[in-house]
């Protein structure tokens, strides 16, 4: 599916050192420039915040950009990165994840998005329930803050990209525009993503 013309939707690539299978964080910006390498590198430059919260085994290799471009395929950017994580901590396997909660301004399920980053946290940053700690969510909370603070500098506003309503839906919505993220807040539990699991 075609990214909504003037916005880009955008990867980081994860490489854990003990595994061949690769992680992606996926979100959308809503780019000043028109450039889509141009754009990735400005990305890129923008993750760093996120850096020393990953796991020392961990590397942001790539960022990948897809342009949308009205009545035309989107055009393709990627730009090689080399952003080791700095933590060193046993963070378990790719499936345990911290979720971020994206919100903006629209009302309803289309108003939220969600971002997973796998290889984030470890044992002592939550207890037996799931429960992450206080200072790791102030962490993971000031991080996401300064992410979404550069990714604005470099005119590149995070926003959530929309898509129609599967067939089968209920109540189906209308997409609309995309939105602009206002904020962006880790979820007090952590999370599971099961495609992520090694096979």
């Amino acid at each position: 599916m075609p990214t909504a013309a003037g916005y880009a939707s955008c990867s980081y690539k994860l490489v854990h050192a003990g595994m061949a299978r690769s992680a992606f964080i996926t979100f959308g910006v809503h780019p000043t420039s028109t450039n889509p390498v141009t754009i990735a590198a400005a990305l890129s430059t923008a993750f760093l915040p996120f850096q020393s919260q990953f796991d020392s085994q961990v590397t942001m290799t790539e960022t990948r950009v897809s342009y949308g471009v009205d009545g035309s395929e989107d055009t393709i950017g990627v730009v090689g990165s080399a952003f080791a994580g700095s933590r060193s901590a046993l963070s378990g396997p790719p499936n345990l994840a911290i979720m971020f909660k994206k919100q903006t301004t629209r009302g309803g399920r289309r108003g939220t998005g969600r971002m997973f980053m796998p290889w984030f946290c470890n044992a002592s940053d939550y207890d037996e329930l799931g429960t992450l700690t206080g200072g790791f969510l102030t962490t993971a909370n000031t991080a996401a803050a300064q992410w979404i603070s550069n990714l604005n500098t470099g005119s590149n506003p995070l926003v959530l990209l929309h898509r129609p309503s599967p067939p089968d839906t209920t109540h189906p919505t209308t997409p609309g525009a995309p939105n602009v993220v206002t904020s962006m807040l880790c979820d007090p539990l952590v999370s599971t993503q099961r495609r992520r699991l090694g096979r």
